[in-house]
């Protein structure tokens, strides 16, 4: 969300590293969590906030986007469980 403010200026590239970055890690976690349907909002997002090969999206589609990637981004944290090994539960009793 933080994001929206920094549209169009030059600090909005470090909003599309840690976008892309957390995407990717969540992507993981999702894999780990054997949660496949969170692929489908969390690859995009990696894609379309990739700063290396930007995508340009104009006009109200793009701050539209913003808030879209970050309300599913905030609903994948809550809902992805990755399953902790049965030596890990032992050794915290």
């Amino acid at each position: 969300m933080g994001g929206m403010a920094l549209l169009g200026s030059e600090w909005f590239i470090v909003i599309r590293y840690a976008a892309t970055i957390l995407s990717i890690i969540m992507i993981v976690f999702a894999i780990q969590g054997r949660m496949w349907w969170w692929l489908i909002p969390l690859v995009p997002i990696a894609v379309v906030w990739n700063p290396v090969l930007p995508l340009t999206i104009e006009g109200q589609a793009w701050p539209a986007l913003q808030f879209l990637a970050a309300v599913a981004m905030v609903i994948a944290g809550i809902m992805i469980r990755v399953p902790t090994p049965r030596e890990g539960r032992e050794q915290r009793r």
